[in-house]
């Protein structure tokens, strides 16, 4: 089922990008390209490396992000934006209630769930702990590698702006105009 959703000029006006990658979504969206073979000319070094490389008792975190259908969304919690460090701290305070129910959902959908996913799911405190402890250690084997230090501050060189302000160059990229980048049955923009 396609789903349309129409913007107004007052909708767009109030749209903010952030000015850097945030890890929790970063590590969830690597997540299911990990387990697909789409787009291997870009790709297909990385995953060759992190299947590589990726220990052993991380790969079921996977389970709870595959790359169709629905994750495990308190992996992405709203309160973790800021860094790797906040993501991991929301991760911890997520409510029983939270995690039980993106388990029961992805159980219902017939997904095979790690071995603790029954303690993480009664809340269990060290089962959540280890939650975050696999997290990590997926971020620095998939994605630090490739984009450094989770909890760094973005340095890049400041510009001046049309209105006069100075931004970062990333958020001046992200700022810039929208160009579509395809087209045909949709619009991708950039």
């Amino acid at each position: 089922m396609a789903v349309r959703i129409h913007f107004t000029d007052d909708d767009l006006a109030h749209i903010r990008l952030a000015q850097a990658p945030e890890p929790m979504w970063e590590a969830l969206l690597s997540m299911h390209m990990l387990q697909t073979d789409t787009g291997s000319a870009v790709f297909g070094g990385w995953r060759h490396r992190v299947r590589r490389e990726l220990p052993a008792d991380v790969r079921p975190l996977l389970r709870l992000a595959p790359p169709v259908d629905c994750s495990a969304d308190f992996l992405t919690p709203a309160a973790g934006t800021g860094g790797l460090d906040a993501g991991t701290g929301a991760l911890l305070s997520t409510p029983r209630q939270r995690l039980r129910g993106d388990l029961l959902e992805l159980a219902r959908a017939g997904r095979r769930l790690p071995r603790w996913a029954r303690p993480l799911a009664d809340g269990d405190k060290e089962a959540v702990a280890h939650l975050a402890r696999v997290f990590r250690q997926y971020f620095g084997t998939a994605l630090a590698p490739v984009v450094g230090p989770a909890s760094a501050p973005a340095s890049t060189p400041n510009m001046p702006s049309t209105d006069g302000t100075w931004r970062t160059a990333t958020s001046a990229r992200c700022s810039a105009p929208s160009t579509p980048i395809s087209s045909g049955g949709g619009r991708c923009w950039r």
